[in-house]
C-alpha cells in the first residue's frame, strides 16, 4: 500500500513522505477520506479524516516467548481488542477469530518434528466446500516459510525444523463465507544435554478405534482439540528421550487433578466445598534403550466428573531431576 501510495497526494492533500509511510505501516491505511465543514470564505477547507477498515481486528500478540524454556502454549492473543490503535482488517475474510486444535513437539535428533491437529467440524460458520487450512513455520521475515496446506475439515500435519525458534501459525479460511481464524505459538525445544532424560508433550488420540501404539499410526486419530468427550476413551502418547540401562525400571505416574476456578477454590478453602481427590496411577516402565523410548495409554473418563483438568505425567530417572509433561483438558 505505501508503494501504491508513494508519489501521490493521497486523501490528505499532502505530499506522501516517510511520516505518512511509518502511519501506514503501524497502524493500517485508509479506506476512504471525509472532510468537515470549512469556513465561510473557504467551504473546502476543513480538515480531512481517514476512515480505516471495518471490521478490524487485532493482530498483535499480548504475550508470546519462543526465546527460553516455555511451554507451547504461552502465548496470548486477543483479536478483538478494542483498546487496539491499528486497524488492519484481512482481505481473505471479513470475520475472523480463533480455533481450537492441539499441538505436540517431539524430538528426532537435533531436529524437532512438529504435529498440529485440527478440527472445523464443530464451527458450521466456518466449514464449507471452499474451507481451506495451512501450517506455517518461519523463523524471520527473511526465511522462506515451511508449509503444509489441506482442504480436509479435520486433519493433521506434521512438519520437521531444525531447533531454531519459530513462529507456528495455524489458519484457516473459507473464501466463500469470507470467514477466516487462526491460532499462532513460538515453538522450540532447547537441546537435551547429555546424560539426562527428556520427555515430549503429551499428544491426545480418539482410542476407540485402537489406532496403534507409534506416532505414525495413531495421528491419523489425533483429537483437533484439548476438549474430550467423557463417553470416549481418550488415548495419550509420548516418547522419552535419553534413557539409560540404569532407568530400565523406571517409576512412571500419571495423575489427573480438577482444575479449579477462583470462586470453586475460594469456596473449597472455607470449608464449604468438597475438594475433588486427584486420579493417579503409577507403574514401573521397563522401555526400549539408546534411543526413543514410545508409549501410549488409555484413559477410560466415563466416570469423572465434567470440567476442566490437568493431566500430568511424571517420570523419575535413576540420574537427574524428575521429568515431566503436562496438558490442560475440558472434559465434556
Amino acid at each position: 500500500m505505501n508503494r501504491i501510495l508513494d508519489g501521490t497526494r493521497a486523501g490528505y492533500a499532502v505530499q506522501w513522505g516517510d511520516d505518512l509511510r511509518q502511519l501506514v505501516v503501524r497502524y493500517g491505511w485508509s479506506r476512504y477520506w471525509s472532510r468537515s465543514p470549512g469556513t465561510t470564505l473557504d467551504p473546502y477547507d476543513g480538515p480531512v479524516s481517514g476512515h480505516e477498515a471495518t471490521p478490524n481486528y487485532h493482530f498483535f500478540p499480548a504475550s508470546l516467548k519462543i526465546d527460553s524454556v516455555s511451554d507451547i502454549g504461552e502465548a496470548t492473543w486477543d483479536y478483538s481488542d478494542r483498546r487496539s490503535v491499528e486497524r488492519y482488517s484481512p482481505s481473505v475474510a471479513t470475520t475472523f477469530g480463533d480455533f481450537d486444535s492441539q499441538l505436540a513437539l517431539f524430538r528426532r535428533g537435533d531436529s524437532v518434528q512438529v504435529v498440529a491437529a485440527y478440527d472445523l467440524t464443530p464451527d458450521t460458520a466456518l466449514v464449507g466446500p471452499a474451507v481451506r487450512t495451512a501450517l506455517v513455520l518461519q523463523r524471520d521475515e527473511l526465511e522462506a516459510p515451511l508449509i503444509s496446506q489441506s482442504a480436509e475439515k479435520r486433519g493433521w500435519y506434521s512438519l520437521t525444523m531444525d531447533s531454531t525458534p519459530r513462529l507456528l501459525s495455524l489458519e484457516t479460511w473459507n473464501p466463500e463465507k469470507k470467514r477466516g481464524g487462526r491460532m499462532r505459538r513460538g515453538v522450540w525445544l532447547p537441546p537435551r544435554a547429555p546424560g539426562t532424560v527428556t520427555v515430549s508433550d503429551m499428544l491426545l488420540f480418539d482410542a476407540t478405534s485402537n489406532p496403534g501404539t507409534d506416532l505414525a499410526s495413531i495421528l491419523p486419530a489425533a483429537l483437533g482439540s484439548l476438549t474430550v468427550n467423557g463417553t470416549n476413551k481418550l488415548g495419550l502418547y509420548w516418547e522419552t528421550y535419553g534413557l539409560a540401562r540404569q532407568d530400565s525400571a523406571l517409576p512412571v505416574s500419571l495423575t489427573l487433578s480438577r482444575v479449579s476456578s477462583g470462586l470453586r477454590k475460594f469456596v473449597e478453602s472455607i470449608g464449604l466445598g468438597k475438594q475433588s481427590t486427584p486420579m493417579s496411577i503409577a507403574w514401573r516402565e521397563t522401555p526400549a534403550l539408546g534411543g526413543i523410548a514410545t508409549r501410549s495409554v488409555v484413559l477410560d473418563l466415563s466416570l469423572i466428573p465434567r470440567g476442566r483438568y490437568k493431566l500430568k505425567l511424571e517420570m523419575i530417572p535413576r540420574v537427574g531431576p524428575p521429568v515431566t509433561s503436562t496438558r490442560v483438558i475440558e472434559i465434556h
